[in-house]
């Protein structure tokens, strides 16, 4: 009985072996890539082609609006707006903050915002909510857009920036998209956590992953394809593609209503629209971060790109549940809605977008199989891998050392990026938190699954599925006057956040 129990574990962890495998050579290829890239200054090269005026203080100034929507988020949007006011030394930028009618206490705290600057404005939502984030930007484009036709050409807003109400914004992100602008339709920053306490797991395992992609993957895919994916925070649109994408639709809707995942949908009609679009990777001599996850952000005199800085989930079922909407809206109805366009290399890195939905769960099963394994084999034998292999005749150790082999590569992976960012304890950190990642894949992919059958059985929409969001302490508040939310022509020239904080900008 041990030894047909065996053979069947044996056989069946043979076969998740053998698909991890194939599922890990795009990782493979990915780290090559940017190990050849860097070594050959191809990403030098590259950044030199993007944005080609190296100096940030150049380009007369645009008038910039950053979108915030806004459901439920009276905890953090009050911290979030007076602490970007802060930073933020840029002269013509303006936030629209979107509150649904039915969320009394978001919208308390946005009139406080209001009332202590004029660049705050607030877009009530017509309707009851939550809906989607799809939903509360395009009320908030409306009334953007709105204000605009009373305005001459030079006055109206020439980018459209995405933030969430958690998010900290650099001090010289806007000034890299007011030069970033003159060549592309859609930019796309780094988006980095906070670094987070040492044994705070779950929140720390995003700090991870989003080290490795937008450290390393995002710019591989930027030279490697023409598809730029937006994540949600840290992206503007010029003007151009807003009036595009509206033109595109019927009812003139910028982003898709009812979707869950907006910035992965409209990156994809950006694509289609044939505008151009980037990851920019930009180098400046400091960063704002929080110190061991306690207090407000300080400046931080390292070399660091320019990025937006948040928390993202702390406890295991808020982390699973945000994963679980990505999976939904990128790997099930992203597929869905676009299916496989794209020459090759967009194609390779829509599999990689898509793979999660078969590799989150496998992982978790290669897991228990070896574990089941190795128990009963090591009850039939003192030898338990002697005993496994002998049991699956075309099975080998050379497979096991391939694996593990894999295993250890990605782990180094994971190592250097979360190390260069935020420190060798959080990298060696970064290891064990392999596995908290994993086990959050498998149940993001098993709600994802779920509130789909739901969706497919029933016809019930998939509406916003709410994160709960925190935010560090806030900077002391400086004593100066509110600033008007109207700029004249004089007020063209930028005001770079460099001279606040006295360090001067720089190209990596």
């Amino acid at each position: 009985m041990a030894d047909l129990t065996l053979a069947i574990l044996g056989y069946a962890l043979l076969a998740v072996t053998c698909i991890m495998i194939l599922l890990s050579i795009d990782d493979i290829i990915i780290d090559l890539s940017y190990w050849c890239l860097r070594a050959t200054g191809g990403f030098t090269r590259m950044r030199a082609q993007q944005v080609r005026d190296k100096s940030l203080e150049k380009q007369p100034s645009r008038r910039l609006a950053i979108m915030v929507p806004a459901w439920q988020e009276s905890d953090v949007i009050l911290s979030m707006l007076r602490s970007n006011l802060e930073v933020l030394d840029y002269g013509r930028v303006e936030f629209f903050v979107g509150v649904y009618q039915n969320d009394p206490d978001t919208l308390a705290e946005v009139n406080k915002a209001r009332d202590l600057s004029a660049r705050v404005h607030v877009v009530i939502v017509p309707h009851d909510g939550p809906t989607c984030k799809a939903d509360c930007l395009n009320e908030i484009i409306r009334k953007i857009r709105t204000l605009d036709t009373a305005l001459c050409d030079d006055e109206k807003f020439g980018g459209f920036i995405l933030h969430d109400a958690e998010d900290l914004i650099h001090p010289l992100e806007l000034s890299l998209f007011n030069t970033a602008l003159v060549d592309y339709d859609f930019i796309q920053l780094p988006v980095y956590s906070f670094t987070r306490r040492t044994f705070d797991w779950f929140g720390a395992a995003y700090m991870d992953e989003f080290a490795e992609s937008h450290g390393k993957d995002l710019l591989v895919r930027t030279w490697a394809s023409d598809f730029t994916p937006c994540a949600g925070v840290g992206a503007c649109f010029s003007r151009k593609t807003i009036e595009a994408l509206g033109a595109s639709t019927p009812n003139g809707d910028i982003f898709k209503p009812g979707s869950l995942t907006e910035d992965y949908n409209v990156a994809f009609r950006i694509a289609a629209l044939g505008l151009k679009s980037t990851f920019l990777h930009w180098q400046v001599p400091f960063f704002l971060d929080t110190l061991g996850g306690r207090g407000a952000p300080r400046r931080i005199k390292k070399p660091m790109v320019i990025s937006t800085r948040e928390n993202f989930p702390s406890s295991f079922r808020a982390a699973y549940r945000q994963r679980a909407r990505w999976v939904l809206g990128i790997a099930v109805v992203g597929t869905q809605e676009f299916g496989w366009q794209g020459n090759l290399s967009t194609r390779f890195f829509l599999l990689r977008d898509r793979k999660g939905l078969l590799a989150g769960p496998l992982i978790i099963i290669g897991y228990i199989l070896f574990c089941a394994s190795l128990i009963v084999a090591g009850l039939a034998d003192n030898n338990a891998l002697d005993a496994l292999f002998n049991h699956v005749p075309f099975s080998s150790p050379g497979l096991f050392v391939i694996v593990s082999l894999i295993m250890l590569w990605r782990i180094l992976q994971r190592y250097y990026f979360t190390k260069t960012l935020y420190g060798w304890r959080h990298g060696c950190l970064a290891i064990p938190r392999v596995l908290i990642s994993n086990l959050i894949n498998f149940f993001a992919v098993g709600r994802a699954l779920r509130l789909f059958l739901i969706h497919y059985l029933t016809g019930k929409p998939l509406a916003w599925d709410k994160t709960p969001h925190t935010y560090p302490e806030v900077f002391p508040t400086r004593q100066t006057a509110p600033v008007p939310a109207a700029h004249t022509k004089a007020d063209k020239r930028p005001q770079n956040a460099c001279t606040l904080l006295g360090v001067p900008s720089r190209e990596d």
